[in-house]
Parts: C-alpha cells; structure tokens; sequence
C-alpha cells in the first residue's frame, strides 16, 4: 500500500484534467467528469473544517514545502475559488463579509484566526478615505498659522500697495497710519505665522529626513534624487 496521501484528485484524474480528457471518450469520459465534479464539490466542503484546524497543525502540513512551491499553490487555490464564484454569480464583497462572519465565529482562536482581516472594496475605500482626511485634516497650530497669515496679509496689503507711489502723494497721516498698522499688526502677525510653519516643517521633514540619514544615508540621497 502505498505511503503516498490522498489528494482531491487521483494521479489519474489530474492527468485527465491536464489534457483535457483527450485519451478516454464516451461513456468513460462522463463518468470521470461525474466524478471529478463530485470529488471537488466534496473537497471545497472540507474547508469549513480547516478552519477550525488548529495553527501548528496547517504550519507543520506545509513545513516540507518551499516558499515558491506555496505561494504557487495559494495563487492557483485563489484562482480556482474565483472562477467558481465568477461562474455561479456570487458577488465577491459577499464572500467577504461571510468568511469575516466565519472566522468571528470560529470556536478556534488561534493566533493566524485573530490576525484576519477581511475588508470590502468599499470599506477599504472609506477607511483610505478617512486616513487621508486625518492626515491632511489641518490641527489647531496649522489653522492658527493660516489665520495669522492672512489676518496679517490683509493688514500690510494697503501698507504695501502705497510703495510704487511718490512720496508726499498720500497726506502723511494716511501714510502714517498704514505704516504704523503693516509695522505693529501686519509684522508680528505674518511672524507668528511663518514661525509656526518653519517649526512643523522641522518637525515633520527636516527632522525625520535627518533621521533616516542616520539609519541608511544612501537609500536617502537615492529618494531624494528620484524625487527631484
């Protein structure tokens, strides 16, 4: 008897499969589609107990098996699972949420259950969302910084605009007064502004750059050149 494992399909079968039925014809040929068809049917169903196979039973079946060898595997069980559910109209959101269903509900916790992560396209999109809006989301220094700036933009505007005009043109207590509003409340606001944004651009580029010059210097140089 041979030590060899049962597989879903027979050496026989797989051979069938792979040319397409080609050396058998008629009845013979029906009846191992029948069978095949059955087999695989049967094997999907297996499934629903492999996930509640314990981590160091799943690690230890493939520990002979190298790293392309599984990943080869994977790809063609994935491919085969969407051309399944492709054919039968099952859409692929659905099929997401049950298998999140399923491993919430799954009597075996072990460490590979707990680590899954099943999201839909339109969750993925809302969360991507949401993370880009909090990245960008300004926080109460950026706003402050920007108020300052424009507050202080709109009170050296008139001061300003009176430089290309002679002097003398303007009566000096109009002149005076603009002067005195760019100098005492336009400067410190504009001031107050750029200074807080050269204090987040240390802190957020210049630091963490220097940072990552430390760790790996010419991976470094190489971002910045291929960013410029």
């Amino acid at each position: 008897m041979s030590d060899k494992p049962a597989a879903l399909l027979t050496k026989t079968q797989r051979d069938r499969v792979d040319n397409d039925f080609q050396s058998v014809d008629g009845a013979k040929r029906r009846r191992d589609q029948q069978r095949i068809r059955r087999r695989v049917a049967a094997g999907v169903d297996d499934f629903a107990h492999l996930v509640e196979y314990p981590d160091e039973q799943l690690e230890a079946a493939f520990e002979s098996s190298d790293d392309e060898h599984l990943v080869r595997a994977l790809a063609d069980m994935r491919v085969a699972s969407e051309r399944i559910r492709l054919l039968h109209g099952v859409e692929h959101d659905e099929v997401l949420r049950r298998a999140r269903t399923r491993a919430q509900t799954a009597e075996c916790r072990d460490r590979s259950v707990s680590e899954l992560a099943f999201r839909t396209e339109d969750e993925i999109r809302r969360a991507v969302t949401a993370e880009l809006e909090a990245e960008y989301e300004p926080d109460d220094w950026k706003r402050r910084s920007e108020l300052a700036l424009k507050a202080g933009a709109l009170l050296a505007l008139p001061g300003v605009s009176l430089i290309p005009i002679p002097y003398g043109a303007i009566p000096l207590g109009i002149d005076g007064a603009l002067t005195f509003v760019a100098l005492f409340f336009a400067g410190p606001l504009l001031a107050f502004g750029l200074g807080i944004l050269l204090l987040r651009s240390i802190r957020d580029d210049i630091v963490p750059g220097m940072r990552a010059f430390g760790t790996d210097p010419v991976g470094t140089i190489r971002r910045l050149w291929n960013r410029v």
